[in-house]
């Protein structure tokens, strides 16, 4: 992170450092190109009204022109450029004939000199006959304002034609312009755009840097959490584990005594062996068979229960008719609702509900489980009531009703919590393991549906099992 740091401000202060000298030549560039333009301007002003005058300074015979004449001239140029000079930026005027000679400068000592040929700008406009400029400091300059020290200067050079075909090339004028004023607000705009700059990209990247560390720190503090998670869930899976192996290890082990104590019990029951001489014992064997057979069913709910959670069973799929399922179920349970004192009926199922396609052993042992729970939480003179319909395109849902005490609303979710008999109507009428409903909900999930039960406004409860109509295997988990 350090480094990362160290590396974005040293890109940072390369990058500002880079933009203002591009910034700085692209303003002198114009400058200089403004400052030619208006030397240009002058000269062809110059030119152009005081060409006559002019003339007589150019022509090739010096003989023609009396000394008389060009110091009229000269006067009237200078007299004429010291009122142009006045608050404007025009610092001196050389002019130059056709032979580079200088024959004009506003600073006379200068007159008769040669042009400098080394100045390229100069010796551009000589040979090529174009305006080249040119941007210089002068430590210190002759100017139609007096002597001025330290100025930025542009030296432009214009070429002067006698024909307006611009063929006959007859000399050059040397326009210097004053241009310090603006390059010093230009340098000064430059350092206050370069100190804003640094100080926004500064203050961003302190900002960046800010939220980079605080995320930074988030991320930490997030996978530290992670490990945690991952550790507490290692744990909890390895404590579920060792549970499980414990419940299904006790299951097992209470099977084999029950199947013991179920197969006596029956055989003194029924007086196999012979009669038995006081019947009590023939009463007391019935009620060892019946809580021997309960006991049983506990134990195998406990098992299913596991290995539907563990997810090491299958569904077996069969085309199933519902209608007569529901019979089967009702069949199975009407000696338990008999003896509760409770009627048990089967509704007529709609046309669409004629068949389903699931595991019918699994499908059974749901609607079984939930009829035997209505029956046992019913009242005596209750009713109970199997019946379905189609909720939607695909899908097929199971009913059964009651018009039982039920549970109260707020005690609902916790009937499906495995071994969470909490409830007073439980404690009151199931005498299993509280697996019953957890069970029928884990299987209803393992075949692609779901189950609800909730309190009717008349009374007593609805539970409703929904399935898709035509079951199919999920695909594997990749690992």
């Amino acid at each position: 992170m350090r480094r990362f740091a160290v590396i974005g401000a040293v890109i940072m202060l390369l990058s500002v450092g880079l933009i203002a000298p591009i910034r700085f030549h692209l303003e002198q560039r114009d400058i200089r190109a403004t400052a030619e333009a208006y030397n240009e301007s002058l000269a062809n002003t110059l030119a152009l009204f005081i060409r006559e005058r002019v003339g007589i300074l150019l022509q090739d015979d010096q003989q023609a022109a009396s000394r008389q004449q060009s110091d009229g001239i000269e006067r009237t140029l200078d007299t004429a450029f010291a009122q142009l000079g006045r608050g404007s930026a025009l610092l001196k005027v050389k002019l130059f004939d056709a032979k580079g000679t200088l024959i004009y400068s506003t600073e006379a000592e200068e007159i008769g000199e040669e042009g400098d040929e080394e100045d390229s700008a100069f010796a551009r406009a000589f040979r090529d006959k174009v305006v080249a400029s040119d941007v210089t400091f002068r430590p210190q300059i002759d100017t139609v304002h007096g002597k001025l020290t330290n100025r930025n200067v542009v030296a432009s050079y214009i070429p002067i034609f006698g024909d307006a075909a611009r063929t006959n090339f007859i000399g050059l004028f040397e326009i210097y312009s004053d241009v310090t004023d603006r390059e010093v607000a230009f340098r000064q705009s430059v350092l206050l755009e370069t100190l804003l700059t640094l100080s926004i990209v500064g203050f961003g990247y302190a900002g960046l840097m800010l939220v980079i560390l605080l995320g930074a720190r988030d991320i930490d503090r997030a996978h530290q959490t992670s490990l945690a998670m991952t550790a507490s869930m290692a744990a909890l899976r390895a404590a579920a584990d060792a549970k499980t192996r414990l419940l299904m290890s006790m299951s097992h082990h209470l099977k084999t005594p029950l199947n013991a104590i179920i197969g006596f019990s029956e055989m003194i029951e029924s007086e196999r062996l012979g009669p038995i001489g006081d019947k009590r014992y023939v009463r007391y064997a019935g009620d060892i068979l019946d809580s021997g057979r309960r006991l049983l069913r506990g134990v195998d709910n406990i098992l299913d229960y596991i290995r539907v959670d563990s997810g090491v069973v299958r569904a077996a799929v069969d085309l199933i008719a519902p209608q007569q399922l529901l019979l089967a179920v009702i069949r199975e349970v009407a000696d338990t609702a008999l003896a509760a004192d409770v009627s048990i009926a089967c509704q007529e199922l709609p046309a669409e509900l004629a068949y389903v396609k699931t595991d019918p052993r699994y499908l059974r042992q749901i609607l079984r489980n939930l009829a035997d729970n209505a029956i046992r939480y019913n009242k005596a003179g209750g009713h109970v009531w199997l019946g379905g319909y189609v909720p939607g395109p695909d899908m097929v849902a199971f009913t059964v009703t009651d018009d039982g005490v039920g549970v109260a609303a707020e005690e609902l979710p916790g009937v499906f919590v495995p071994f969470g008999q909490k409830t007073d109507i439980l404690t009151q009428f199931q005498d299993g393991f509280g697996i019953g409903l957890p069970l029928c909900r884990r299987i209803a999930e393992m075949l692609g549906g779901s189950l609800t039960l909730e309190r009717r406004a008349e009374g007593g409860m609805l539970a409703t099992l929904i399935l898709p109509r035509e079951y199919e295997e999920p695909a594997a988990t990749p690992v």
